[in-house]
């Protein structure tokens, strides 16, 4: 559900490559970049989560470490490979996603960040922690799963912070997604029945509940009447 991540193995460091998605770029790990006979190399490495936009592509990495010390960054490439721009930044990016047509980057604690012309803008607007970004179009709305551990304390839900609607639904293994312009989840459970619930986008309230025998992937397959 985020945006790309992968790691790989220290001994196949320097072997490990990664093609962004529709991106012509060709990257490795150690932070030489390839586009076609082209090559440059990058002053990080260790790419993580990335989001592509007309003309390159936003990305993160650790900057190659100064003594002993990474310092965790965002990044511009251009496709061309002839601009790239580093920004310090002072979380870990979760996601990066496209909101009114502006870059905007989601971190652990829910904190959102604006794109702005030379930096990251930390805006008002801010989901619960752990935050998956399920709807962006007109408004945002977001869902934090419950805690995967047994004693953990977290409970599931989803919210719409510009529309004032928050719900709380234990769902943990199947994505929620919007289905037909409902917010459709799998309530949590170890076995059969399995709740699925729809709800109003505007609203957050429950609109439909349909129980299902067998184990689901994709909220979006389960048929309402």
């Amino acid at each position: 559900m985020k945006n790309l991540h992968f790691s790989c193995v220290i001994a196949l460091l320097l072997a490990c490559t990664q093609a962004w998605g529709g991106s012509p770029l060709d990257v490795r790990l150690d932070g030489t970049v390839r586009l076609g006979k082209q090559k440059k190399t990058l002053d990080v490495y260790t790419f993580g989560h990335s989001i592509e936009v007309p003309g390159g592509i936003y990305f993160t990495g650790y900057k190659r470490p100064v003594g002993s010390t990474d310092v965790y960054m965002v990044v511009y490439l251009s496709n061309d490979l002839k601009q790239e721009k580093y920004w310090p930044f002072p979380e870990t990016v979760d996601e990066f996603f496209i909101f009114k047509n502006q870059v905007h980057i989601l971190d652990p604690e829910g904190q959102i960040f604006l794109k702005t012309a030379d930096n990251w803008k930390k805006i008002p607007l801010k989901v619960s922690p752990r935050s998956d970004i399920i709807f962006k179009d007109s408004f945002l709305i977001a869902c934090h799963s419950r805690s995967p551990f047994k004693e953990g304390k977290e409970t599931g839900g989803c919210e719409a912070p510009e529309k004032n609607w928050s719900f709380t639904l234990n769902w943990l293994d199947v994505p929620p997604k919007i289905c037909n312009q409902r917010l459709t989840l799998r309530q949590f459970s170890m076995r059969p029945p399995f709740e699925v619930v729809q709800f109003d986008m505007e609203t957050g309230k429950e609109l439909a509940r349909k129980s299902v025998s067998k184990p689901i992937t994709d909220v979006c397959n389960v048929k309402f009447d």
